[in-house]
């Protein structure tokens, strides 16, 4: 006799690249406080772009995934009219994530 179930969440692993990667673009409406137009990012942005690359130094293998999900949003966000910002925020997770 076979059971099927499922394992509780707490029992599933947590990809936190996940969920780190896309915290760093603030949501369309708030995107104005988030980036000056003169390209300077806020503190709180810069926090969450800190937290990756701690994340990302810990764990170098989950980089080229990080990337890939950058990679992605930022050719997403290039097609787009009135979204340069995000492309501002794309560039800095980049050069962040090199650096480190």
């Amino acid at each position: 006799m076979t059971s099927c179930f499922f394992q509780p969440r707490s029992r599933v692993p947590l990809k936190r690249y996940n969920l780190l990667t896309p915290a760093i673009f603030p949501k369309f409406s708030a995107l104005s406080e988030e980036v000056t137009s003169e390209g300077e990012i806020s503190k709180n942005t810069l926090k969450k772009i800190s937290n990756l690359t701690d994340y990302a130094e810990k764990n170098p293998g989950r980089i080229p995934k990080i990337a890939r999900r950058l990679e992605r949003r930022l050719n997403k966000e290039i097609g787009r009219e009135n979204r340069s910002r995000y492309l501002d925020i794309s560039v800095r997770g980049f050069v962040e994530l090199i650096a480190c």
